[in-house]
């Protein structure tokens, strides 16, 4: 629950939420890009507070270690995975 106004916002309520896959625009050759769990890779999404701002990520895991942290400022889209 955030302190401003008694608002919960939706990034607290989904952090730790599970992802499927994620999109970026598509680049000057329309290919776009795409990163997918799969075997051994997984996608959690996560919302971070950092005192005066809050930034969400997708985190990917791999053998349970961090391994990238993607902006979803940057993404197009989200794609959920199904709990």
């Amino acid at each position: 629950m955030s302190a401003l106004l008694g608002v919960s916002f939706m990034n607290d309520e989904m952090d730790g939420k599970k992802v499927k896959a994620i999109y970026w625009p598509d680049g000057a050759n329309e290919t776009g890009r795409e990163l997918c769990a799969k075997d051994g890779r997984e996608l959690v999404y996560r919302h971070q507070y950092l005192g005066d701002h809050s930034e969400c990520w997708v985190v990917m895991i791999e053998d349970g270690k961090e391994v990238a942290r993607h902006n979803t400022r940057f993404v197009e889209s989200i794609v959920w995975a199904a709990e």
